[in-house]
Parts: structure tokens; C-alpha cells; sequence
């Protein structure tokens, strides 16, 4: 597939081909790439679950939520109701697409995956 080409995929698909892109970083044998994404996700809180709200167009406007935890070893999403758990985070659908798109792009750059919405978390 060229890095043009749009895959028609669910929101529950992008978010957790994202989350596994994360964790195949985390598990890689290549020691950089391992230590930036470790040293992206040091500060989160082990087994303590948050929600990351997905927005289509407007930040303000969730398209879906899930749950987040990070087990101290990898991440680990699964679906939930917005009014669950407190939206710690938000996140584009736009930018999950990109993930997905170009996955191989993303796993030799893990910086550029953009934790960012996972890492506005870290200070609760």
C-alpha cells in the first residue's frame, strides 16, 4: 500500500492499531527506539486507568472514548462510555489515521506518534 493510500477503518481499529503500535516500540529489540518511547510513557501511572476522548473535527465534540492503563509493561485499551471515567486526554481521529497509515514511518520515529495527548495526563 503507498503512503497516499486511505484505508477505510473503524475508530476502535485506528485507536488500537495505535495503542499497538506503541507497545510493539516498547517491546522492540532496537535499544533507542525502545528507550524514547519508554521514556515518553516513564511518568504514566502504572495500573491507574484514564479515558481519552477520539474528536473527529472539533476537539470539543467525542466521536469515542476509551479506557487507558498502562500495566507497567504496555498499554492496554478497551472501549468505554464517555461519562466512565474523567477524559484525561483528547486525541484526532486524523492522527490515528496517520499512524495507521504509514505504521512503519511511526515505528522508526515513536516520537512522532505524538504522545503528547497521552503525556497532558501525567500530572494528575
Amino acid at each position: 500500500m503507498s503512503s497516499k493510500e486511505k484505508v477505510d477503518r473503524s475508530t476502535d481499529e485506528a485507536f488500537k492499531a495505535t495503542v499497538g503500535l506503541v507497545n510493539a516500540v516498547i517491546h522492540e529489540d532496537d535499544d533507542d527506539k525502545r528507550q524514547e518511547a519508554a521514556q515518553q510513557l516513564q511518568q504514566l501511572p502504572v495500573d491507574k486507568p484514564f479515558g481519552v476522548a477520539v474528536f473527529a473535527k472539533d476537539p470539543t465534540q467525542t466521536h469515542a472514548c476509551y479506557q487507558l492503563r498502562f500495566n507497567g509493561a504496555a498499554l492496554e485499551a478497551k472501549p468505554a462510555e464517555e461519562d466512565e471515567l474523567a477524559i484525561a486526554c483528547r486525541v484526532s481521529r486524523e492522527h490515528l489515521d496517520d499512524v495507521c497509515d504509514s505504521p512503519q514511518e511511526y515505528f522508526e520515529r515513536p516520537a512522532e506518534v505524538e504522545l503528547v495527548w497521552l503525556m497532558s495526563r501525567l500530572a494528575a
